[in-house]
């Protein structure tokens, strides 16, 4: 399966966490939180669009979603979005480990 923007993401924080400020990986782990609030935002836009659709009297579809293809590039549109989201959530989830890991080796240093 090809995701670009998500092994994207995966790759350039793989390069780069070992280079990474304790400050720069505390900002990388509020992504998980970033990717929460933006799926929650994405389920409204989708029911937002369901609604449009539902309420539509033309039996053709809605608006943009009259024929396949704009349904198809709703389609993609979304899955692009969900692979993104997915990548915020993975690397706010691998800073958080490493800041914490970085954050007990300093104590182990200062007992």
């Amino acid at each position: 399966m090809i995701r670009p923007t998500y092994d994207a993401m995966l790759l350039l924080f793989a390069h780069a966490q070992s280079h990474l400020t304790t400050e720069e990986l505390r900002s990388l782990s509020q992504l998980s939180e970033h990717a929460s609030t933006e799926a929650l935002r994405l389920g409204d836009v989708l029911e937002g669009v369901g609604c449009l659709v539902d309420a539509d009297e033309d039996i053709g579809g809605a608006g943009s979603f009259r024929d396949k293809q704009g349904a198809a590039d709703l389609l993609w549109s979304i899955r692009h979005h969900l692979e993104a989201i997915a990548g915020m959530a993975l690397v706010g989830s691998e800073a958080s480990f490493l800041l914490r890991e970085r954050l007990l080796r300093r104590e182990d240093i200062t007992i």
